[in-house]
């Protein structure tokens, strides 16, 4: 892919200098006097070794320098690759890009439109689709399988996607050795640890337990990606009136001192290994006790918190395409759109959750395939207007002059391919629509699924690999700890 198509020269503001500097102050604040308890002691000794103040219950207090020193040893960019080896994204200022989400627990069946629970199945199809999709740039499981052990469904969802897709991957592990069989496969897919350093096609998706609190596992796991030096996305979750204070700036405080303490042990173990930093304070809705995905509050909050990581220099993690919808209706085309515009404009790098329906709970092919569409409509709006010589066309207007008509022109034929166009949208007139059959978006998506489905198919994997990871799943639900879902 031409990463420069990824480009947005735009980005919107919710916060001015005094509001990103009075945050900050807070965060510092916060951390040094009130403190964040981790969960695991060999950060409690990295923490207590670099002069944090580290009480017996795992209450650490943070001082300003050695956040700032984090902040300051963070890389600013990475670049994420193919799996077969090739720059897929620049993840710097200026650059965005789309991709699904994880952990959907329900489906909407293409066949019987039916909710149901999720299978490891749908998350093979899920990533398959997502692959041949162009506005679609990396992938996550998209679904939580119910068919498979839940303690190594991670592997599964990995498995899945690995054989259905060429794109960067983002991968959740609720175990530590999830996470270290997941690594150790992807060596085995670039030929060794030094080659997936150099060339990382994966990341880990890992988020603390807000507020101001990091478990076990999800520490455990950040020190691994560091010291392995594997991207790592930390993202805090943080809910204003759930998580988090019931305001902007305080669920944006509370959220920044979550995602800066994982970036302060994340540092300590591996000073420069690529983190990048979870954007997202949602909102939680009083009337159902729901974190709404489509809430203005929640997108509002995400574009502040994108200026407030820029201004650390960190790449970023937010959200385009997703609603609180049940199924794809008018509130999903409203709150899809104005998510993935605000999301597009915040100026995050990665925006994920592309084809979220339910906020988050269920998801479709049909969702998925929207929400391409969704995202190619904005990229189309936050793209600069050409004003060249060419594009002026004064010699076009001279030479149609006044009343004229510009349909035969040369300047419309050589131009005509220049504005976007989709084979989703209808454009048509209202006896061709009759005549067609009165077809609705929904009909066009069930169509352009089915066709993207029966005609792509993903790059194969070594026969090697395949065997590896087989081996490894086999082994570990051979074991003893296994258990089901």
């Amino acid at each position: 892919m031409d990463t420069n198509s990824r480009q947005v020269p735009y980005r919107l503001e919710a916060l001015d200098p005094d509001g990103i500097a009075a945050i900050h102050a807070a965060t510092v604040e916060v951390l040094s006097e009130t403190g964040v308890v981790y969960e695991e002691t060999e950060a409690l000794d990295l923490l207590s070794s670099a002069g944090a103040v580290v009480d017996d219950a795992g209450l650490v207090k943070i001082p300003q320098a050695l956040l700032e020193q984090a902040i300051d040893s963070a890389p600013p960019s990475m670049l994420l690759y193919s799996r077969e080896g090739e720059e897929a994204m620049r993840l710097e200022r200026g650059y965005a890009y789309c991709g699904t989400g994880s952990d959907c627990p329900y489906v909407i069946d293409s066949q019987t439109l039916e909710r149901r629970r999720t299978t490891k199945a749908d998350v093979e199809i899920f990533t398959r689709l997502s692959d041949a999709l162009p506005n679609i740039d990396f992938i996550l499981s998209m679904g939580l399988a119910s068919d498979v052990p839940s303690d190594t469904a991670d592997l599964h969802h990995f498995q899945a996607m690995i054989h259905n897709t060429s794109k960067p991957i983002f991968f959740t592990a609720v175990s530590h050795q999830n996470l270290t069989d997941i690594i150790h496969l992807a060596r085995e897919i670039t030929g060794g640890a030094q080659a997936l350093e150099d060339r990382p096609f994966l990341a880990h998706f890992a988020m603390p337990s807000p507020p101001l609190r990091h478990s076990k596992i999800a520490v455990q796991n950040l020190l691994y990606c560091a010291r392995h030096r594997v991207p790592v996305v930390y993202a805090s979750g943080t809910s204003m009136g759930g998580l988090g204070p019931m305001s902007i700036p305080g669920g944006t405080v509370s959220a920044n001192c979550d995602v800066l303490s994982g970036l302060v042990v994340h540092q300590l173990a591996n000073p420069g290994a690529p983190f990048i930093y979870g954007v997202g304070v949602s909102l939680m809705d009083m009337f159902t006790t729901i974190d709404s995905y489509g809430a203005p509050e929640h997108h509002l909050a995400d574009v502040g918190n994108a200026q407030l990581a820029d201004s650390y220099g960190l790449p970023t993690w937010g959200y385009a395409g997703n609603t609180d919808s049940k199924t794809l209706d008018l509130q999903a085309a409203l709150e899809y759109f104005s998510v993935t515009i605000m999301g597009l404009l915040s100026g995050c790098n990665l925006l994920h959750d592309v084809g979220y329906l339910e906020s988050g709970m269920t998801a479709s092919c049909e969702s998925i395939v929207f929400g391409n569409e969704v995202v190619d409509y904005a990229r189309r709006l936050v793209q600069k207007v050409d004003v060249s010589e060419e594009a002026l066309a004064v010699e076009t207007i001279k030479r149609a002059g006044p009343g004229g008509m510009f349909l035969m022109e040369p300047h419309t034929v050589a131009h005509l391919h220049d504005f976007w166009h989709s084979r989703l949208i209808d454009r048509g007139r209202h006896s061709q629509w009759v005549a067609g059959g009165r077809k609705t978006m929904f009909d066009r998506l069930q169509e352009r699924v089915r066709e993207l489905l029966s005609s792509h198919q993903a790059a194969p994997l070594d026969r090697s690999v395949i065997e590896a990871i087989d081996g490894l799943i086999e082994a570990r639900e051979s074991s003893a700890g296994s258990k089901g879902s």
